[in-house]
């Protein structure tokens, strides 16, 4: 039979090459929170020396930082899943408007980040409802 390549390692086409191991990575939790309760804020900075080499991309600090708020009203939560909620959360809950607001600086770029704060509030649902 002929031989392959599959991520660095041969492998002869008339064996079945192995499953990907499910148990390494993570499952991500359905989505629960629809995009409409969901607010999302950035901030773009502008300068003459945005651009200069003397300033390097990593040191514009702010330039990926997402903000997410969400109200605790609509996560669709029982008075004692918001209870949990408002103590996985600390102090990111704000008791006088009932707002959650989770900030991710962790990826170089505003979709990942955003990405990520989606999943980060979905596991704290998951973990709050249990």
């Amino acid at each position: 039979g002929d031989e392959i390549e599959m991520e660095g390692q041969w492998w002869n086409s008339e064996v079945e090459p192995p499953a990907p191991d499910r148990a390494s990575t993570p499952a991500l939790p359905q989505r629960t929170v629809p995009d409409e309760v969901l607010r999302f804020t950035q901030h773009t900075y502008f300068s003459a020396a945005r651009h200069s080499p003397s300033i390097p991309e990593q040191h514009r600090l702010g330039e990926y930082k997402v903000i997410l708020h969400v109200s605790m009203s609509d996560l669709g939560l029982s008075d004692h899943e918001a209870q949990r909620m408002a103590v996985l959360v600390g102090p990111r809950y704000n008791m006088k408007t009932g707002e959650i607001k989770l900030v991710a600086e962790k990826f170089p770029n505003r979709i990942e980040n955003k990405r990520y704060l989606i999943f980060l509030l979905e596991n704290l649902l998951l973990e709050a409802r249990l």
